[in-house]
């Protein structure tokens, strides 16, 4: 009881002196990370003793310290109770377990045996910046030269956070902000992400081949490729479709039932100035149906077929 009302003296005494008390010019930049301690330092003149420290955040009071062996502190606001320290001289203020709401404009009253002044301090707190993580977005070659473009993120954003890119090997790189692109030979190479805040950093390093793994890839020369194609035989075979039903053909008189059977069609394509000209017998075969009175015909035209050209058995 008698702690608190000398507390309470103070409190009051403290706050005619603060009354006519000068301040910095400038308050001192402070930076915490979310869930760490943050620390406020403070400096007396030469040859003073401190008396006490009146700490306030923006118009609220906050606690007021007071030196000694332990130094004492007695917390005004709630939502710092319980994380606010104060070393034996009384020279500083701690605050741990910080939160993103502690953030703010902090004012230090000093009041010693000699004079009285205030200090004031500007606090901001950030969260830890996690690992990021890089994405391949993107990847084209070209003339033996791969162009990747990636991606570097970290999950729930963050404020005033920073990204850089670096690789060991020294393949042309272009990077604004979170998006690199790459210009190598080959994707066997590392290549380093790293986020920064005022708080923090974190860095991730990655295999080019490995982000990009089963991606697709763009190759020039497609179309050319295509047409080196052309010139070849091409099979199709027409029938039924084994997944419809399908109606049992009867024959004349023994009442069987009569499948039947898909043809198998041989079709050679060739530009129209390499074609040969055709006999009657060959455009005969050309327009060959599955008739039964020409199936023997349509044997003789598969005889007749051009050189290279494989035939497969009717089914």
């Amino acid at each position: 009881m008698k702690l608190c009302r000398r507390f309470c003296f103070l409190l009051c005494i403290a706050g005619v002196r603060w009354s006519g008390a000068g301040a910095d010019a400038a308050p001192t930049e402070l930076v915490g990370t979310a869930g760490e301690t943050v620390t406020f330092p403070l400096e007396i003149p030469a040859g003073e003793t401190l008396d006490n420290v009146g700490w306030t955040i923006g118009t609220e009071s906050l606690a007021i310290a007071v030196p000694g062996d332990p130094a004492s502190v007695v917390v005004s606001n709630r939502r710092y109770r319980g994380r606010l320290r104060v070393p034996n001289a009384g020279l500083a203020l701690h605050i741990t377990d910080l939160r993103p709401e502690d953030a703010g404009s902090y004012t230090a009253r000093v009041t010693t045996d000699k004079s009285e002044f205030t200090r004031l301090f500007t606090l901001r707190v950030y969260e830890r910046l996690p690992q990021p993580m890089i994405h391949c977005n993107a990847q084209s070659c070209t003339n033996g030269l791969c162009n990747i473009t990636l991606s570097c993120t970290i999950p729930n954003g963050g404020s005033k956070v920073t990204y850089s890119w670096s690789i060991p090997q020294p393949p042309s790189m272009t990077s604004q902000g979170s998006i690199a692109v790459i210009s190598h030979p080959d994707l066997l190479i590392n290549i380093t992400c790293t986020v920064q805040n005022p708080a923090s950093n974190s860095s991730t390093i990655a295999s080019v081949e490995a982000l990009c793994a089963g991606k697709h890839m763009n190759f020039e020369g497609e179309s050319e490729k295509v047409e080196e194609t052309q010139n070849n035989t091409l099979y199709a075979q027409v029938g039924f479709n084994p997944s419809a039903p399908r109606k049992p053909k009867r024959s004349g008189g023994n009442g069987a039932v009569n499948n039947e059977n898909p043809m198998t069609i041989y079709a050679t394509v060739q530009p129209q100035s390499q074609a040969a000209m055709q006999t009657d017998d060959e455009k005969m075969c050309k327009g060959n149906t599955t008739s039964p009175h020409q199936k023997e015909k349509q044997i003789n035209c598969t005889d007749e077929m051009p050189p290279g050209t494989q035939t497969l058995p009717m089914l």
